[in-house]
């Protein structure tokens, strides 16, 4: 069977919010538990998603999101070989 993989990182307020602090709906996340483990299913961010319970997992760092596009990712294409890509400047 086939397998996917991908990389995480710890969210920051931007993921979730814009400039004028308007929420991101739809936007993916991860939870980590208190034990260190993942949840096996993705969240995703919604207007009835629980405003007290995801600032206490927020405030906990337990929330993770998708890398972004321009930061830099690896790519294995093979178990003996593993090549990373650099994070490409925006600006």
């Amino acid at each position: 069977m086939p397998t996917a993989t991908f990389q995480i990182r710890k969210a920051v307020k931007e993921d979730f919010f814009d400039t004028y602090d308007r929420p991101r709906f739809g936007t993916v996340f991860f939870l980590k538990n208190t034990k260190g483990e993942f949840d096996n299913q993705p969240y995703y961010l919604t207007i009835d998603t629980d405003k007290k319970e995801f600032k206490e997992w927020f405030r906990n760092g337990q929330i993770y999101v998708f890398k972004r596009a321009f930061e830099e990712i690896i790519i294995e294409e093979d178990v003996n070989e593993t090549r990373k890509t650099p994070a490409v400047n925006a600006a």
